[in-house]
């Protein structure tokens, strides 16, 4: 027993996209993608602002300024000690600077 193939009215179809549906279609995408990278960059400069002023505060509290190797070395402490998700998303905000310095001095100390 052969099965006939479903018929379907002509007015249940779905409507073809026009070039021109497809061109807004594109236009919008692109609209929104623009406003996501907008607001990723805004995001990150935000981030890389309160990550300067928390180096600002520290080379304050110090009383010089910072090498660029004791920078990445309080950024990786910061990272390491500041909890996160399972996908690695902080949890809360990022450790005191001036706590990572101290861990920074205490590594360093048992190096010298």
């Amino acid at each position: 027993m052969k099965k006939k193939a479903k018929k379907f009215a002509h007015d249940k179809m779905l409507p073809k996209m026009t070039l021109e549906d497809v061109f807004w279609a594109l236009m919008v995408k692109h609209k929104v993608t623009q406003k996501q990278a907008t607001d990723e960059e805004q995001r990150i400069a935000g981030n890389v602002g309160i990550i300067d002023e928390n180096f600002l505060e520290l080379q304050d509290m110090i009383g010089r300024e910072l090498t660029e190797d004791e920078q990445s070395a309080i950024l990786d402490i910061v990272d390491e000690y500041t909890p996160k998700d399972k996908d690695g998303n902080y949890l809360c905000s990022l450790l005191p600077f001036d706590y990572a310095w101290e861990i920074y001095e205490t590594k360093n100390s048992r190096h010298s």
